[in-house]
């Protein structure tokens, strides 16, 4: 026979948990959440696809997970990696954005961090990310050139002109496309 005392319990604990069903308000990534993008769902850009801004080289963009079917948003806690591949290991370039929630660059492309990532060659021949640098922009002295010269670009110049998309550019990741 249960005791009383267990029922009221086991209802104390279902009430103050959070529901399945209830999106995360805030998400921040750490170095673990980037291991195997390279097994998340891949959309091959070809050569030279994000001129001029980015080095040339094939881009693969890869995706943590696909957004509800007609969102207007990505949820929070998507992940997507770009990976430019240049001739050699060393050329190799891995940019990531990552929904940390609607607080979060506030100015820019809302909602959204941005990440430079390290990629080590394991023992076992896998790439192992690290984050090198995280934030509404890169840090001091880091960014990119703009195609005319001048002042160094940080990613909400490009991403916030994205608006309507969430902050997200290319046409293989159109919320309209899910």
């Amino acid at each position: 026979m249960a005791r009383p005392g267990t029922a009221l319990f086991a209802l104390a604990l279902v009430a103050c948990g959070t529901r399945a069903s209830e999106a995360p308000r805030e998400h921040v990534a750490a170095d673990a959440d980037f291991a195997h993008f390279d097994r998340w769902l891949a959309f091959d850009r070809g050569p030279d696809s994000v001129p001029p801004i980015h080095p040339g080289g094939v881009s693969t963009v890869y995706l943590s997970a696909r957004p509800p079917q007609g969102a207007r948003a990505f949820p929070v806690g998507t992940m997507i990696v770009r990976v430019t591949r240049g001739g050699d290991d060393a050329r190799w370039e891995a940019h990531a954005m990552v929904k940390r929630g609607a607080a979060y660059n506030p100015t820019g492309a809302r909602g959204w961090e941005f990440f430079e990532l390290h990629l080590d060659l394991g023992d076992d021949g896998v790439r192992v990310p690290t984050i090198s640098w995280r934030g509404e922009s890169p840090p001091m002295g880091d960014g990119y050139t703009a195609p005319q010269g001048g002042a160094l670009l940080s990613c909400n110049h490009c991403h916030s002109t994205a608006d309507a998309n969430d902050f997200v550019l290319g046409d293989e990741l159109d919320l309209r496309a899910f």
